[in-house]
């Protein structure tokens, strides 16, 4: 059974294992916080203690939230939200989570496989009949796409065009493959980490939503 706290974070640039270190001294609270009675104040008091000693004002900072049900128990920003400008981190400051959306792709994709709306193993040429040769990706399933076993090759500039790797949409990022002319192995047979191959799930499942007015 999933517990009613949940633990919201927005980082912005720190070493992999900073974030990991406070990620995990986060969950050393979730007893605290799934307590039958909260101490807001001593909870914020021992996190702002926790935060500061390890978020210096002149670094790249994160929000933290901590919410129980529809009750904030904890919300606060600390560090800096771009280095050269000095900004500082906010509740408001927008950040690049990354493929940790991948993680919510892939359950939206499960759970309208749960409701009947889509099957994991329909091929993708159903939601993608423009591919420019479908005999190539006539294989290719929505289970490929999700472990990453697709074959499909990255055909984004993204090597050369940062912009277009930062700003990219579902769409603009999945377009390129539609013209794929050969896959990098059979279906199935190989793991090849994929991004855009997520930006077609994205785009699958907003497909089923909008058919379904959801």
């Amino acid at each position: 059974m999933l517990s009613e706290s949940a633990f919201f974070v927005k980082v912005s640039n720190p070493p992999p294992m900073r974030t990991l270190s406070l990620l995990l001294l986060l969950l050393h609270f979730l007893p605290f916080a799934q307590g039958q009675s909260v101490d807001k104040k001593e909870l914020g008091r021992k996190l702002d203690a926790l935060f500061e000693s390890r978020i210096k004002p002149n670094e790249p900072g994160g929000s933290f939230l901590i919410q129980k049900g529809k009750k904030v128990l904890y919300a606060k920003s600390f560090g800096l939200a771009d280095l050269k400008t000095g900004e500082k981190f906010s509740t408001n400051t927008l950040a690049n989570v990354g493929s940790i959306s991948k993680t919510f792709v892939a359950y939206g994709i499960l759970l309208l496989e749960k409701e009947g709306k889509l099957s994991i193993d329909d091929q993708i040429l159903k939601y993608f009949p423009d591919f420019e040769h479908p005999e190539v990706v006539k294989k290719i399933t929505i289970r490929h796409l999700l472990t990453h076993s697709s074959g499909l090759p990255d055909s984004r500039n993204v090597d050369k065009d940062s912009i277009f790797y930062l700003t990219a949409k579902d769409l603009e990022n999945f377009t390129p493959l539609k013209r794929t002319n050969s896959l990098h192995f059979e279906p199935g047979s190989r793991f090849e980490y994929s991004n855009p191959a997520f930006n077609g799930l994205a785009l699958i499942s907003k497909l089923i939503n909008k058919q379904n007015n959801l």
